[in-house]
């Protein structure tokens, strides 16, 4: 999962246009990477058309509940960017959330800014290493529910009538969370 800013963030171009590039290595990986802004339907098309996103599934609508769930910065919009287009009045900061098969978190990442993201070089470089990490994950099973991105969970129980269980690393007893 790969959250960014929206289509008036000049830097989520070239961030972006360098995942689409890699599209074919993580592809080879059994990765599939979904992009997803809060922006609407519209501005998501016109990113999509404009960044040259041919390769990628391109999300839209996150809702701020929604991100602030995944841990993601909110910002208010000042006006338009140097790209000439107009900010919303709230959007979400960038994120980066690659997720296991299972549907459990391998890392996440967020910033409160556009500024110094992760390197898809460097995740490909990880998950070509290790050759399990990532692979290939069905989105119904992070997101179940009638819209493709719903966001507040990461594992689904074996029983599809148990209740949904969001996991995250503080589940797991560690120096910082004692059991």
């Amino acid at each position: 999962m790969v959250f960014n800013r929206g289509l008036h963030c000049p830097i989520c171009t070239n961030y972006l246009g360098e995942l689409n590039r890699k599209a074919d290595e993580f592809s080879e990986l059994g990765v599939d990477v979904v992009v997803i802004s809060s922006d609407s339907a519209e501005r998501a098309a016109e990113a999509k058309q404009k960044w040259g996103l041919d390769k990628r599934t391109v999300g839209h609508g996150l809702g701020l509940d929604e991100a602030r769930q995944w841990g993601l910065y909110i910002s208010s919009g000042r006006g338009k960017t140097s790209t000439g287009v107009e900010e919303p009045a709230l959007f979400s900061e960038p994120g980066l959330y690659p997720v296991r098969p299972a549907g459990t978190l391998y890392f996440g990442t967020v910033q409160t800014m556009p500024f110094a993201r992760p390197r898809f070089a460097d995740i490909r470089d990880i998950e070509a290493r290790a050759g399990r990490s990532l692979r290939r994950v069905d989105a119904a099973t992070i997101f179940p529910g009638p819209r493709l991105f719903r966001l507040s969970v990461w594992r689904r129980p074996a029983d599809p009538r148990a209740p949904v269980r969001r996991r995250t690393t503080t589940d797991r007893p560690n120096r910082f969370n004692p059991p």
